[in-house]
């Protein structure tokens, strides 16, 4: 399986530095039991999510940016959520766009749907943000990301097929919040 982030020049950088990480970091954990939920504050990305287990962080410095990734493998289903620090501003559609493509694309796993919508901060500031699915015949998962100023914040999980882990899924993907 071909994982991995992807750098490109101006025209893309910023919408081609991706959280394929979340996707290669996934292969290379062992599976967590099975616990109670964790909540998980990342005070840099400024969200929460609940991961099933204890998330393992990772961070990358590029030239264009700081990539911080967390994630969890718990049986056959990976959770991971991850924030991108851009050094410039962000061409929202086209980051929205290709996180979801680039992520499903790294896992293997085609887009099947998209839904665009906004998503409200605590501070009742609405966000854009980008919903999507992807499958192929060895996994399925869902996954947002949301895009603000310099920063692009993704959440997706994924089960291994035959098991349908929809419900933990999508209570990881409810569990998300986001504080600014």
């Amino acid at each position: 399986m071909r994982i991995g982030l992807r750098l490109a020049g101006r025209t893309t950088m910023q919408g081609t530095l991706r959280f394929a990480s979340l996707a290669i970091l996934a292969a290379t954990l062992p599976a967590a039991s099975a616990s109670a939920q964790v909540p998980f504050t990342s005070a840099e990305g400024g969200y929460s999510i609940s991961f099933p287990a204890e998330p393992r962080e990772t961070v990358e410095t590029k030239p264009e940016a700081k990539i911080f990734s967390y994630i969890v493998r718990q049986d056959d289903a990976i959770y991971g959520s991850s924030h991108v620090e851009y050094n410039s501003e962000l061409d929202v559609e086209a980051e929205l766009q290709s996180n979801a493509v680039n992520f499903a694309e790294a896992v293997k796993a085609p887009v099947t749907s998209r839904r665009r919508t906004q998503f409200t901060a605590a501070s009742g500031e609405k966000r854009p943000e980008l919903e999507f699915t992807y499958e192929s015949d060895k996994l399925a998962g869902k996954g947002i990301v949301i895009v603000s100023g310099r920063r692009s914040i993704m959440a997706a999980a994924f089960a291994l097929k035959p098991n349908d882990r929809r419900a933990a899924i999508d209570q990881f993907l409810q569990s998300f919040t986001l504080a600014r």
